[in-house]
């Protein structure tokens, strides 16, 4: 995967994080005004507008906490892998250093 490959999964990434992130919001009653109240407008704003781990919209390619892309990939179905920075990261744990990435009903972390 090229770098432009790899900087539009970022992007699609956090964008999709966004979209989760309202569409939870919004499906509580009065969950916006909770938020509100208790960040106020301008940090209701900015967490509305963030992506994954906090990253927000001009972020570029700072890639943070490879844990929430590995969480992020983790959340996905089995056959959605686009989370680029956390499949590479569960392929490394698993190939490089061994680690059971998979899970189970048996065999949880």
């Amino acid at each position: 995967m090229g770098s432009e490959d790899l900087t539009r999964s970022f992007h699609a990434v956090n964008q999709r994080t966004v979209r989760v992130r309202k569409a939870v919001i919004d499906a509580h009653p009065g969950g916006m005004e909770k938020i509100t109240s208790r960040l106020g407008d301008f940090n209701a704003e900015r967490l509305l507008a963030s992506g994954i781990a906090g990253l927000g919209p001009n972020a570029g390619v700072d890639v943070k906490c490879l844990h929430a892309h590995v969480a992020d990939q983790l959340c996905r179905p089995a056959d959605d892998d686009s989370d680029t920075i956390g499949k590479e990261i569960l392929r490394l744990l698993k190939v490089e250093r061994g680690v059971a990435v998979d899970g189970s009903m048996n065999d949880c972390w």
